[in-house]
């Protein structure tokens, strides 16, 4: 019976490690898994940031391209005008200086609002990469405790104990006066 009980600690703590083993196994498969589709979801919305700023900036650059040239034909057709009608001087070179202050106007805020937009997308990449580090740092689990073969050994010492002073030759040995053990 102590060997029974001696075998079926050892093969229960056996079994513990083993589980314990495939556990931490499992985990660490899956958080390997977790972290590549995180970084991988980290480069994709990346991507997706640096297209849409790309798309911003171009527009902004046909828009203000645009407003140069309408800066540029409103001007000609204004010295034109005052060729034609005998008027310049003066207002001309007045109106003319206002169709440049509004182009110059457009193009500081368009400059701000680039700025802007680029802190933003700045802003945005570190929300991004920092969202990836935290689906990872959330993914390791903590390693399962394999089995001490110390409180094993000790467990299967005191199952054979057990076993021994269940035994009835050790109980009449005691009950006559004689030792626990031979």
């Amino acid at each position: 019976m102590a060997a029974l009980a001696v075998v079926s600690t050892a093969t229960g703590a056996a079994q513990a490690d083993a589980n314990a083993r495939a556990t931490n196994q499992y985990n660490e498969e899956m958080f390997e898994r977790n972290k590549l589709m995180a970084e991988h979801a980290s480069v994709e919305q990346h991507v997706g940031l640096a297209s849409a700023r790309s798309q911003e900036r171009e527009v902004d650059q046909r828009e203000a391209l645009q407003v140069s040239k309408e800066a540029d034909m409103a001007r000609s057709t204004a010295r034109v005008a005052a060729l034609e009608s005998g008027n310049s001087g003066a207002s001309l070179e007045s109106l003319l200086d206002d169709f440049d202050r509004q182009e110059a106007d457009y193009v500081v805020t368009t400059k701000r609002n680039q700025r802007f937009a680029d802190e933003q997308f700045e802003a945005n990449s570190s929300a991004i990469a920092a969202g990836a580090e935290g689906r990872i740092d959330s993914a390791r689990r903590a390693e399962v405790a394999r089995p001490s073969f110390l409180n094993t050994a000790l467990q299967m010492g005191a199952a054979g104990l057990s076993a021994h002073a269940l035994n009835p030759v050790t109980q009449a040995r005691v009950q006559s006066g004689g030792g626990f053990f031979i």
